[in-house]
């Protein structure tokens, strides 16, 4: 061993580990042969169901396209600001004889649902000494009483009062009230004014002024507001109700911030000693 070569060490290393490998495998075939049929089985299902494994387990991984919805755009939320609001105002018309029909009275003003018993809130200055009046909204027709006013803000409450003749809707319904917005709005915000001739009319603008509703209620905007939507009211792209449409003292519109509705609600539902005369 002394005499060979490093070459001739590994090839003595490899045939003595060649020599081994053969005479292990003979000894394998032997015990495998001699092995009972039953075993011989069992090591055959073990094999086949771990190759299954390994097979069915090697998937593909799926892509999903993740979903891409577009913002809403100001032209689809002033849609559906108008949408949500519109059916909120009424048109009041003057209450007629006995027998005449409900659209053939003249029209006084327009109004907003305030609460969901059928109360609204307009401007009293265009209701004049009238007490008794027919309010439409929609294709529905009811009669109304004036129950409040309040002089200072030119704000009066009607409450709905009975069917109208000829009128075939006898269920009981929850008038669609406002939803005020209760968020804070600055110098800027986009808002629409709801009222016209046939509370159908629209004025774009925005908020140029916010007072300190401590001192003041007036809400100042650069649209376009005309007698005819007095009885109107403002709101912001949200639908959520900024102001109501009113008289001014010198007899042009000005927008009231929607707390003082809520201050004449407070106080036309406080229990007094004697009932606040129309």
């Amino acid at each position: 061993m002394e005499d060979l070569t490093k070459q001739q060490m590994v090839l003595l290393t490899v045939l003595v580990s060649f020599v081994c490998s053969v005479a292990t495998s003979i000894m394998i075939v032997s015990l495998l042969t001699d092995t009972a049929p039953a075993v011989s089985q069992t090591i055959n299902r073990i094999v086949e169901k771990t190759i299954e494994r390994v097979v069915t387990g090697t998937t593909t991984p799926t892509y999903i396209a993740p979903v891409i919805v577009p913002p809403i755009t100001d032209s689809e939320k002033t849609i559906s600001s108008i949408q949500t609001n519109i059916q909120k105002i009424v048109i009041i018309r003057e209450k007629g004889k006995a027998g005449e029909s409900a659209t053939s009275t003249a029209k006084i003003a327009i109004g907003a649902f305030v609460s969901s018993d059928g109360l609204i809130a307009t401007d009293s200055w265009l209701l004049g000494d009238k007490t008794e009046f027919i309010i439409s909204f929609g294709d529905q027709f009811r009669f109304a009483k004036k129950v409040y006013s309040n002089t200072a803000l030119h704000m009066a409450f009607l409450q709905t009062d009975g069917l109208v003749s000829g009128d075939k809707s006898t269920d009981v319904i929850k008038y669609p009230a406002l939803n005020y917005s209760t968020g804070e709005f600055g110098l800027g915000l986009p808002i629409i004014i709801l009222g016209g001739e046939n509370a159908k009319s629209i004025s774009k603008g925005v908020l140029t002024e916010v007072p300190d509703l401590k001192t003041s209620p007036i809400l100042t905007t650069d649209a376009v507001i005309s007698s005819a939507y007095r009885g109107g009211i403002m709101f912001g792209l949200d639908g959520k109700v900024l102001g109501i449409v009113l008289s001014s003292a010198d007899n042009t519109a000005q927008i009231i911030h929607y707390s003082k509705i809520a201050s004449s609600l407070q106080e036309y539902r406080t229990p007094k000693s004697e009932p606040v005369k129309p």
